[in-house]
């Protein structure tokens, strides 16, 4: 038996392939645990058996039934859960922090300051933590990222994700996977949407019980009906019972 993560690289299908020729008694799984947004194709595209693993895990419900709805054998799809399913206490208090939760790509990091910038110009008493991608640490210049960030009302993060998660009851994000684990633990997820691109939010199938923003205006808004204390409540509650499907508990 040979376990191996799958995340759609051409890579892993010529591993199952090279594996095969070298023993064709190998078993071999393949770990799925990361998101899914609406129109991602990868992993779940086919090529032949031979470069599939025998057996797909994932990471939660969500995943495994979009895995069977892509025509994939139903008994060799096996929930295993994730440790992002973590134990944690379940706050949905509103305050006025919202956590910024970042991309690897330069050009998705700049778009969320700038986004954040635009807010603190004219809305002072709202602040954001900013979370960077591991990854952005060796792409990045740190001067430049200190010239974007050009507001006091937006610092770096040096917590943990949880510690973070815990002091900010909103979320701003794109297509992170951690979005998903912020609001399983009770933050309301804000996705920040551009005009006209295919959605890249891993929430989508949920839109209807959170809120999107295209500027600074929508923003606002939404922080503005979160303030009502049943609907912030209600609504975080849903989410959070979604995102406990999609990052199941081991």
């Amino acid at each position: 038996k040979i376990f191996l993560t799958l995340e759609g690289y051409a890579w892993e299908k010529l591993l199952c392939y090279k594996l095969r020729k070298l023993n064709k008694n190998i078993i071999i799984y393949g770990y799925y645990f990361s998101i899914i947004s609406k129109y991602q194709f990868f992993p779940f595209e086919k090529i032949n058996s031979i470069f599939s693993p025998d057996f797909i895990l994932t990471s939660g419900e969500i995943t495994k039934k979009k895995f069977i709805s892509k025509n994939y054998d139903k008994y060799k799809i096996i929930n295993i859960g994730t440790y992002k399913n973590y134990n944690y206490k379940f706050h949905n208090k509103l305050n006025l922090k919202c956590l910024i939760l970042s991309e690897s790509s330069i050009d998705e990091l700049e778009f969320l300051v700038q986004f954040a910038n635009n807010i603190c110009k004219n809305y002072s008493d709202i602040n954001f933590i900013l979370r960077l991608h591991p990854d952005v640490f060796q792409k990045f210049d740190k001067n430049h990222l200190k010239y974007i960030l050009n507001n006091n009302n937006i610092t770096i993060s040096k917590n943990t994700l949880l510690n973070d998660i815990k002091s900010c009851s909103t979320i701003l994000y794109r297509s992170s996977g951690s979005a998903v684990q912020a609001a399983m633990t009770g933050s309301y997820p804000i996705h920040l949407k551009k005009k006209n691109e295919l959605s890249i939010d891993p929430l989508y199938e949920i839109n209807k019980l959170k809120l999107s923003a295209y500027n600074d205006s929508d923003f606002i808004r939404i922080i503005s009906k979160l303030k009502n204390k049943n609907f912030f409540k209600k609504q975080t509650n849903s989410i959070s019972k979604y995102c406990k499907k999609y990052f199941n508990a081991p």
